[in-house]
């Protein structure tokens, strides 16, 4: 049977690639098989290099599918040709950078973020920046924070970094009016900031006046510093056991127990 001349060429590909490397200490089913990875992608990058249209969205779709750090570069440039085709490759594109994590990807993705009138777009892009994690990313996933079709992607995005600019970003979706899943993301990443977070979440907490108790708000603030069990924060919740809020009262006379202390009260 003839092979197809692509074919062909991905086979003469594979062939040189296992003889460069078979002398190299590991066995030949692992040599092969980094030889089809990297004759495929090959084999991606010369689709995405044609003229013919095509041939260059199923390069794209190949580099997409790669799972291959090598096809980063080329996964940027084709997303800034995306900006000019709209082809609607990005919803492949976008996805496969936020999953290589590579941070040379931040720029293009928070480029994205400046595209008008393309919720879709932004989201995704956020979802994709706060993958790769680079803190190159936190101002503009702030900017982000802050409108409204990207809010909660971009919260979600946020509550993956230990980076003390994010604090004041999560402390302000501790309200009623919040989505759930956004708010407890929220929490969560305030949570993975530990102590970090305690002097911020205590000016929150002591932040309030009679005429707006924001019990709820007070409360979520307080299950925080109780958990964090941070000398300030149990010190904040000391001054607390005696709130003109009953319910913030209890929450800090909870939180506030010693541990023996604790315990006994459960077991009555």
């Amino acid at each position: 049977m003839i092979l197809p001349e692509k074919d062909l060429a991905r086979t003469k590909c594979i062939e040189e690639c296992i003889r460069r490397h078979q002398m190299m200490a590991i066995g030949m089913k692992m040599i092969e098989a980094g030889c089809r990875k990297e004759c495929k992608l090959k084999e991606a990058v010369c689709l995405f290099k044609s003229h013919d249209k095509d041939n260059r969205i199923k390069g794209i779709m190949m580099l997409c599918e790669s799972h291959d750090k090598r096809a980063v570069p080329h996964l940027v440039k084709a997303l800034k040709w995306e900006f000019k085709e709209r082809t609607g490759l990005w919803a492949w594109i976008i996805p496969a950078l936020g999953e290589l994590r590579d941070p040379s990807a931040v720029p293009v993705l928070v480029q994205v973020l400046d595209i008008p009138d393309d919720d879709w777009l932004a989201k995704a892009s956020v979802a994709a920046l706060g993958q790769i994690g680079h803190p190159s990313a936190i101002p503009a996933l702030i900017d982000a924070a802050w409108r409204p079709e990207t809010r909660d992607a971009a919260i979600e995005a946020l509550s993956k970094f230990r980076d003390k600019r994010v604090i004041p970003v999560l402390i302000s979706p501790l309200q009623p009016e919040e989505a759930r899943g956004t708010r407890e993301a929220a929490m969560k990443g305030l949570r993975l900031l530990g102590t970090e977070a305690v002097p911020a979440l205590i000016e929150a907490f002591s932040s309030y006046s009679p005429e707006h108790p924001d019990t709820q708000r007070r409360l979520w603030l307080c299950q925080l510093l109780g958990e964090s069990k941070d000398k300030r924060a149990m010190a904040a919740l000391h001054k607390a056991l005696h709130d003109p809020d009953k319910a913030i009262a209890q929450c800090a006379h909870r939180y506030s127990l010693s541990q023996p202390e604790r315990v006994k009260k459960l077991r009555n």
